[in-house]
């Protein structure tokens, strides 16, 4: 037995069907982006940049953190231990 489309499914069909015809039927818009808009557009793609960075390295610290031992337990053969 076929199961039905989801919901998804049927979004992304949609989605995609209305895109594609929106893009086809264009036409020029006779405009220019001015400088100001231009380096406004720049400092955001920027900032999303430095952001994503920030924020995958803490996350990337995060996980290593899981699987590193910390400094002041000893390890389990006791080397750690001064004499």
């Amino acid at each position: 037995m076929k199961r039905p489309p989801t919901f998804l499914h049927n979004f992304f069909w949609r989605g995609g069907a209305v895109l594609g015809f929106m893009l086809a039927g264009t036409a020029d818009a006779h405009a220019y982006v001015d400088p100001g808009t231009g380096a406004m557009i720049l400092q955001i793609i920027g900032a999303i940049v430095a952001g994503a960075l920030f924020y995958f390295r803490a996350l990337r610290d995060k996980i290593s953190s899981w699987f590193s031992r910390s400094k002041d337990q000893p390890d389990a053969a006791g080397k750690d231990e001064k004499p």
